[in-house]
């Protein structure tokens, strides 16, 4: 018997999940008997309805009563309210990144995800991309020496515009921050997930929008144990031919490994003695997933691995993975680098 599963919130993100569950679900790798939805923005609902074969709910709670996994895919604003009457129902949850809007939110639905014991996953999606676990891989083989320094480079276009069909993003009340905690939060947890947990942070942000609490540029600095350095540039630009683009650089004693996709790579390897690059291997489902071959179907089947993660860990009875944890984890990052940014905003 399949599962009956539910989205709150359907905008852009929401959309990714769905296309990747049914494409999933096409190839035989998981069983859904039916789709709900729910926004309180009529035509998004309504699209998202007809498209998906869904069937449209008329409030949250509606959702939660009549599905058996729940994608929270709202503003961030609203994502502990909705984990909260979750965890009243007893339901799977999905929510995505970033958990809350500040850090005191994202302890509160620990609070109550650990008290309640329901099934939670976080969508930092990243951990899933083959690139980052080979990446990770060569790191703990140690093939190349230690890692001396990484540097990671995000950018993309102010996410109020083009495919994004929304401008939430530019309203603090809503995202309690901009290109750090909505988008660079899984820089964070990438960098955390490939070269180790973080003992010291140093960051400071900028806004050249005027969106007030929104900021557009951060760089910052983490030393990881294990004596590993790594520097982080997140921008916000307008330059909307240039989507969501990752530039990772790992420096070791022998060797520098550079990825410029933060999905499918290649991967550059330089040594003293050659430059050669190799593919990361994929999931075995991959090659059965029936997705357009172009860059929106390479979207979509990025959110593939995870959604399937979640399906059947939750049908398996076995731990999600991120968890509440991890969430937790990066949210206290963030926190310290804009408390830093706060503490040392002067000029020399």
């Amino acid at each position: 018997m399949g599962l009956k599963i539910g989205f709150i919130g359907n905008g852009l993100i929401s959309w990714a999940h769905v296309l990747a569950i049914k494409a999933l679900e096409k190839a035989g790798f998981v069983e859904i008997d039916e789709i709900a939805n729910y926004d309180p923005d009529e035509n998004k609902a309504n699209n998202f309805a007809s498209v998906n074969k869904s069937q449209k709910l008329k409030d949250v709670t509606q959702v939660l009563k009549e599905c058996d996994l729940i994608w929270i895919c709202t503003p961030t604003k609203y994502h502990a309210e909705i984990v909260k009457l979750a965890a009243q129902y007893k339901k799977g949850v999905f929510c995505e990144k970033p958990l809350g809007v500040n850090l005191n939110e994202v302890r509160e639905i620990k609070d109550v995800v650990l008290s309640s014991g329901i099934y939670f996953q976080v969508g930092l999606v990243l951990r899933t991309a083959p690139v980052f676990l080979k990446i990770k891989q060569i790191v703990n083989e140690g093939l190349y020496g230690d890692v001396l320094g990484v540097s990671l480079i995000d950018d993309q276009f102010f996410p109020i515009q083009g495919h994004y069909l929304s401008t939430w993003r530019s309203d603090f009340n809503l995202t309690g921050g901009g290109t750090l905690i909505e988008h660079s939060i899984h820089d964070i947890d990438i960098l955390r997930f490939c070269f180790g947990d973080i003992l010291k942070v140093a960051g400071f942000t900028s806004n050249h929008y005027n969106y007030k609490g929104v900021e557009d540029t951060a760089a910052v600095s983490f030393q990881h144990y294990g004596n590993v350095n790594s520097t982080l540039l997140s921008i916000w630009h307008q330059i909307l031919s240039r989507g969501s683009t990752r530039r990772l650089q790992t420096f070791f004693s022998l060797a520098v490994v550079i990825s410029d996709d933060d999905f499918l790579g290649p991967i550059k390897i330089i040594t003293k003695d050659k430059d050669f690059t190799i593919k990361p291997e994929v999931p075995e489902f991959f090659n059965a997933i029936d997705l357009p071959q172009n860059e929106i179907g390479l979207a979509v089947k990025m959110y593939c691995s995870e959604n399937f993660n979640f399906i059947n860990n939750f049908l398996e009875k076995k731990q999600p993975s991120p968890n509440i944890e991890d969430g937790l984890y990066v949210h206290d990052i963030v926190e310290k680098i804009y408390q830093f940014d706060k503490k040392y905003n002067e000029v020399f």
